[in-house]
């Protein structure tokens, strides 16, 4: 799977490819929080918000259900990408790119 997520306009989270979804998220600086599952087994998670000065932010995290002691068991071997202001979706965006090579996965609002 691929999906490319960023924000567009002042309202709108965007997920194109194998996910395709618009959130509007009603002009709020409040920042947005998204699990990423394969197999009910968390992967990682990633904040998503508008800032006062225009531009949306994409922050991936890692926390104590994403990585163990010694950091082998960090998400799997997927190509994870950051990209800051990428003109082919969004130019004042950060755009995340996931590719899970043939992986299914789920974003989610919700940890379960």
């Amino acid at each position: 799977m691929l999906v490319h997520i960023y924000g567009a306009s002042d309202d709108l989270i965007e997920f194109e490819g194998d996910i395709r979804a618009e959130i509007d998220v009603n002009n709020t600086r409040t920042a947005r929080k998204f699990y990423v599952y394969c197999e009910d087994e968390l992967q990682f998670t990633f904040q998503i918000k508008f800032t006062d000065s225009g531009y949306w932010q994409v922050i991936p995290q890692i926390d104590d259900k994403t990585c163990d002691e010694d950091n082998s068991n960090f998400c799997k071997d997927w190509d994870i990408q950051l990209k800051y202001f990428d003109s082919d979706f969004c130019g004042y965006s950060t755009t995340l790119t996931i590719n899970s090579y043939g992986d299914d996965f789920i974003i989610s609002r919700k940890r379960k």
